[in-house]
C-alpha cells in the first residue's frame, strides 16, 4: 500500500525565496491483511469500504484523495481533518512551515530547487507527529530566488512489532513495546499479532439458536470467530439498546451471560470482557433467560463487541437475539382473552357476541376469533379498538376464526409493550358496527381467562374448619370477642339487608346455644330463616295494594275512578313543580296512586321483615331474573311487578329448575322478553328469540362451556366452546310460542275469569288479574312440530313432534323438556341438566352474596353443592355463606374480596 506523503509548497521571498508543498507516496509499515492499500486500522477506525472510497476519489471534497488520507491518518469523511500546510513565514533567518500532525505519523521536511525535484534534500531531522501543529524550519538559501519543500509524511514501527507506531496510538498499546501488557492478549503475543487476530473477528447469533425463552430455560447464543491468531484474545463488548424504539430491551434483571469454554471468561452484562481461549477459533456467548413472572413481548440483547482502534464511524461488530416468554410452538403457553359482547351505550338492540383473542407464549402475536347474533341491521365491520375509539386493528366482516394480530404498538401505545400491557389491564376491546349503529352497536372488553381441553385437577380443598388456618371463632366464647362480632356483622351483612344490633344478637345467642361453634350457629340461623313458622314472610303484592287503597282514601278518590277522579269534575288544576304554580291541567286523570307505592314498600319490607334471608336470595334472583320499570307495563302495572317479587321469594329456599319455570310462565317476564303472545311461524310471523336467547344466556347455561372450577373448556385449538348458536335460538323460540294471559277480569273491574283470547289486552290498572297468574298455553299459536335443542353441541336434545289433537298438555310438555334441557328435573335421582347451569348459576350467587371475583375453588365448591342437591337453592346459599373464603377474616382483608354494587328493583 502507499505509506508516505508529502506537501509540496512555493515561497517567494523579494524574488529570492520559495516554497512550496506536493504531496508524494512510497511503500507502507500499516496493515493491509486483505491488499487494498488501506491501512486496515484505518479503515476500521473510519468504517471505509474500498466501494464506497475509491483509492484517486475524494470523498469529502478537502483536496486529498482518499489513498492520501489513509497514509495521513486523517478522517476520509470530515473536509476539516487533513494533513495540510497553514501559516508560513520568514523569522529571523529561517523560512518556518506550521502543518497539523497526526500522533505517531513520521515527518520530514525535505527541499529542492525544482518543484519536481528530482533531487530532494532532508532539512533537519525528521520528526513525529504529536497530534498538534509542528512548525518545520529551514534556513534561508542563497544563489536562488525560489526554493521548494515538501513535507514527507509515512509510517514508522519503533518497536518492530508490524504495527506502525500510529495504529499503536489508535488501537492502545505502546509503540516502544512489541509485546505490550496492554493488548488484547495480554502481552502473550506481540502487538501486530494480536491486532491482526482481533481485526479478523466476526460476530453473529448462531443460526437455530437465536431466541432465548424463559419459561423453557433455553438459552440463545452469539458466536465470536476469529480466522488468525491462536493467542487468547479478551475483546470489550456492550449492551446496545434495539434499534426500534417500538421494540423492547431486555435488561440485566431479565438474563445473564456465560461462555462456551470453562477457560474462556466474560464479565458484566451491561459492559464487560470476552476472553478467546488459546488455541480456539470462536467462543460462543450465551444468554441464559432469567424467569419471572413478568408478562413481555420479545426482548432484544443486542451486544456490539469493541475492538481497538474502533471510532465513532467504526463499522459495528454487533449482533442481536430475542428473550421470550414461552415458546410458542407449545400449545399450553398461550393465554386466552375472552370478551363477552354486549349493547353499547345508547344502542338499542339485543345482540351478543363473544371475542377471544388467543396469545402466542412468546406474546408476539394471537389469533382473534368472533362469533355473534342478532345484529339489528347488517354488520359494517369489526374492530379491535383501544380508549376513545381508535382503532388498533380492523377484523373483518362476518363470523370470524384465527385471525393473526400482531402485537405491536399503535394509537396510543407507544411500543409493542405498551400495547401488550394494555391487552392485560383490560384496555382493548372488540366493537361490532352496523349499518343502523355505525359507532358500534356491541362491544366487549378482552379479559385474561383460563381454561383447558380436558378436565383440570379438582383445586385443593381450603384448610379444615376449626384449624389455625380457619378457626372457630367463638372458642373462647361469646363475651368481649371482637374477630367474632366482626364476623357475625359480615355474615349478616351477606346474608340480611343489613346487621342489627337485634339480630347480632340473636346470632350470638344461636352460636353459644350450638356449643360456642360458629359455623353451628350460622347455620342454625339459616334453618331457621327457612321456617316460615320463625320468620314469617310478608307480601309485596299486599303492602303495595294496601299502600294504595290508603292513598285513594286520602285522595277522596277510588280505583274504578282512577282516570277521571269525579271531584273535580273539568276544572281541574295541577302544580307544576316547574312554574311553581298552579296551572289548569287533567289532574282528574292523575289523582292515584303511581308505582311508587310498590318501592316505598319494598323498602318497608325489606327493613322489617323478619325473613331476611328469604328476601335477601329474592334480591339475588332478581338481578339474575331481570325485569325493570324502564319498561312502560312493568312499571304501570305495578301489582304484577310486585308478585313477581313474591314469586321469587316464595322460590329463595326451592330448586333453581323451579324457580325457572316460574319465571318463564311470568306475564311480568313474558312482557319483559317479549314471549308473552309469541306465536307460531305463520306466513309473515316468526316466534319471538328474545325470551330464547337470555334464557340461555343469562339464567342457566351462559355462553361458552366452562369446568366446574369455572375455567373455560376449550376446543384442541385452544378456543372457547360456545354452548348455543344462532340456530339454537331459533328452536327455541319455537318452544315457548303460544303463551297469554291465563286470567282476565271481565268488564275490566269484573269477576276474575280464565282467559279465552290469545290476543287479551293487558287490562285495568287496579285490576291486574292477567298479570298476577301465571301465562298458559293457547294451542292454536304453539309449535307442535319437532324441535333439535344444541344440535351437535353438549346438551343436545331433539324434542318430539307431537300429534294431534294439539292441547295445552302437550305444550306444556315441550317447555317441560326444554327447562330439563338447561337446568334439570328436580324429580330425578341426580342433576341432569345442562353441565354449565350450575357452574354459571353459582358464580351469579356467590357475586351477590360474598365476593364479585371467586376463587376456583370456592365456585366448583359450591357448583360441586348445586349438583349434587339438583340445585336446592337453600342448601346452594348455605354453601356459599358457610364456605372459607365467605367465613374466614384473613380473606377478608385480601382487597379484591368484595362485592360490587347492586341495582335496587
Amino acid at each position: 500500500m502507499l505509506s508516505s506523503l508529502s506537501f509540496l509548497s512555493s515561497y517567494r521571498f523579494h524574488s529570492l525565496v520559495a516554497l512550496c508543498l506536493l504531496c508524494k507516496a512510497t511503500q507502507a509499515l500499516a496493515l493491509d491483511e486483505d491488499s487494498n492499500k488501506y491501512d486496515d486500522v484505518w479503515q476500521h477506525f473510519y468504517a471505509v469500504t474500498l466501494a464506497e472510497f475509491p483509492h484517486n476519489q475524494d470523498f469529502d471534497q478537502d483536496g486529498l484523495t482518499n489513498l492520501s488520507e489513509s497514509i495521513a491518518g486523517t478522517n476520509p469523511r470530515d473536509p476539516n481533518d487533513a494533513i495540510r500546510v497553514g501559516n508560513t513565514f520568514i523569522a529571523g533567518g529561517n523560512v518556518v512551515l506550521v502543518a497539523s500532525t497526526e500522533k505517531g505519523k513520521r515527518y520530514q521536511l525535505q527541499q529542492s530547487e525544482l518543484p519536481a525535484g528530482p533531487v530532494w534534500t532532508n532539512v533537519g531531522n525528521p520528526v513525529t507527529g504529536s497530534g498538534g501543529e509542528w512548525q518545520f524550519v529551514s534556513p534561508l538559501g542563497v544563489g536562488a530566488d525560489r526554493r521548494f519543500y515538501q513535507i514527507v509524511v509515512t509510517d514508522q514501527d519503533s518497536d518492530g512489532d508490524g504495527v506502525s507506531d500510529w495504529a499503536e496510538e489508535k488501537t492502545g498499546t505502546h509503540p516502544q513495546e512489541s509485546s505490550s501488557i496492554s493488548n488484547a492478549s495480554g502481552g502473550l503475543a506481540n502487538d501486530g499479532d494480536t491486532l491482526r487476530s482481533l481485526l479478523s473477528l466476526t460476530f453473529a447469533s448462531v443460526e437455530g439458536e437465536s431466541e432465548a425463552l424463559e419459561k423453557e430455560a433455553r438459552p440463545a447464543r452469539f458466536r465470536l470467530t476469529r480466522t488468525v491468531g491462536t493467542m487468547p484474545l479478551t475483546a470489550l463488548y456492550q449492551k446496545l439498546p434495539s434499534e426500534d424504539a417500538r421494540k423492547a430491551t431486555a435488561s440485566v434483571s431479565d438474563f445473564n451471560l456465560s461462555v462456551s469454554y470453562p477457560s474462556a471468561l466474560i464479565t458484566g452484562i451491561d459492559i464487560g470482557t470476552v476472553t478467546l481461549p488459546a488455541g480456539e477459533s470462536s467462543v460462543d456467548i450465551i444468554v441464559n433467560p432469567i424467569l419471572d413472572a413478568d408478562v413481555e413481548v420479545p426482548e432484544t440483547v443486542r451486544l456490539s463487541v469493541i475492538r481497538p482502534g474502533s471510532g465513532e464511524q467504526s463499522l459495528p461488530l454487533e449482533a442481536s437475539v430475542t428473550l421470550a416468554d414461552a415458546d410458542p410452538e407449545n400449545e399450553a403457553n398461550r393465554q386466552l382473552f375472552v370478551a363477552y359482547l354486549g349493547r353499547e351505550s345508547g344502542a338499542v338492540t339485543t345482540a351478543s357476541g363473544v371475542a377471544t383473542a388467543l396469545v402466542s407464549g412468546d406474546r408476539r402475536s394471537a389469533q382473534i376469533s368472533l362469533t355473534f347474533n342478532n345484529l339489528t341491521s347488517p354488520q359494517n365491520t369489526a374492530y379491535l379498538r383501544i380508549g376513545s375509539d381508535q382503532e388498533v386493528q380492523n377484523i373483518g366482516v362476518g363470523q370470524i376464526t384465527g385471525q393473526l394480530w400482531q402485537i405491536r404498538a399503535a394509537q396510543t401505545q407507544l411500543t409493542d409493550q405498551a400495547m401488550l400491557d394494555a391487552l392485560f389491564r383490560g384496555d382493548l376491546y372488540v366493537s361490532i358496527t352496523t349499518a343502523q349503529y355505525s359507532n358500534g352497536e356491541i362491544r366487549g372488553n378482552l379479559q385474561p381467562a383460563t381454561g383447558s381441553v380436558g378436565d383440570p385437577p379438582e383445586p385443593p380443598p381450603p384448610p379444615a374448619y376449626n384449624t389455625e388456618a380457619f378457626p372457630n371463632l367463638a372458642s373462647s366464647g361469646i363475651v368481649n370477642n371482637p374477630a367474632l362480632d366482626r364476623d357475625i356483622a359480615r355474615f349478616l351483612t351477606q346474608a340480611s339487608f343489613g346487621p342489627t344490633l337485634e339480630s347480632i344478637e340473636e346470632v350470638r345467642q344461636l352460636i353459644a346455644a350450638n356449643g360456642n361453634d360458629a359455623l353451628a350457629g350460622y347455620s342454625a340461623w339459616i334453618d331457621k330463616q327457612q321456617n316460615l313458622a320463625q320468620a314469617p314472610s310478608p307480601s309485596l303484592l299486599k303492602l303495595t295494594q294496601a299502600a294504595d287503597i290508603e292513598e285513594f282514601i286520602l285522595r277522596g278518590n277510588k280505583p274504578s275512578t282512577f282516570g277521571n277522579d269525579p271531584q273535580f269534575g273539568t276544572l281541574g288544576q295541577q302544580w307544576n313543580d316547574t312554574s311553581n304554580t298552579w296551572v289548569s291541567s287533567n289532574i282528574k286523570a292523575n289523582n292515584h296512586p303511581f308505582q311508587t307505592n310498590r318501592r316505598r314498600e319494598w323498602w318497608t319490607l325489606i327493613l322489617q321483615s323478619r325473613d331476611q334471608l328469604r328476601q335477601r336470595i329474592a334480591f339475588a334472583l332478581s338481578q339474575i331474573f331481570v325485569i325493570s320499570e324502564d319498561d312502560t307495563i312493568i312499571q304501570s302495572y305495578h301489582y304484577g311487578t310486585a308478585r313477581y317479587w313474591d314469586q321469587l321469594a316464595e322460590g329463595a329456599f326451592g330448586n333453581y329448575r323451579t324457580v325457572l319455570e316460574n319465571v318463564t310462565y311470568s306475564p311480568m317476564m313474558g312482557n319483559y322478553l317479549s314471549h308473552l303472545k309469541n306465536q307460531k311461524a305463520t306466513g309473515s310471523i316468526s316466534p319471538d328469540e328474545n325470551f330464547a336467547r337470555e334464557i340461555m344466556q343469562l339464567f342457566t347455561i351462559g355462553l361458552v362451556l366452562r369446568h366446574t372450577d369455572g375455567s373455560l373448556k376449550l376446543s384442541p385449538e385452544g378456543l372457547p366452546i360456545a354452548t348455543y348458536d344462532q340456530n339454537d335460538i331459533t328452536e327455541l323460540a319455537r318452544v315457548f310460542t303460544g303463551l297469554s294471559f291465563s286470567k282476565i277480569h271481565t268488564g275490566n273491574t269484573g269477576a276474575l275469569a280464565d282467559n279465552n283470547n290469545f290476543y287479551a289486552a293487558n287490562g285495568h290498572r287496579y285490576w291486574q288479574g292477567s298479570w298476577l297468574n301465571p301465562m298458559r298455553f293457547f294451542p292454536d299459536y304453539h309449535d307442535y312440530d319437532q324441535k333439535t335443542l344444541f344440535a351437535g353441541k353438549v346438551g343436545e336434545r331433539v324434542i318430539p313432534a307431537r300429534t294431534t289433537p294439539f292441547n295445552q298438555n302437550k305444550a306444556i310438555n315441550d317447555l317441560n323438556s326444554a327447562l330439563v334441557s338447561l337446568a334439570g328435573n328436580p324429580t330425578n335421582a341426580t342433576y341432569n341438566g345442562h353441565p354449565n347451569t350450575p357452574i354459571f348459576v353459582s358464580r351469579l350467587l356467590i357475586q351477590r352474596f360474598t365476593t364479585s371475583n371467586p376463587s376456583a375453588g370456592y365456585l366448583h365448591r359450591v357448583a360441586t353443592r348445586f349438583r349434587e342437591t339438583k340445585g336446592d337453592l337453600g342448601q346452594v346459599i348455605r354453601a356459599i355463606l358457610l364456605d372459607y373464603e365467605a367465613r374466614s377474616l384473613a380473606h377478608a382483608d385480601v382487597r379484591c374480596n368484595g362485592l360490587l354494587d347492586q341495582r335496587v328493583p
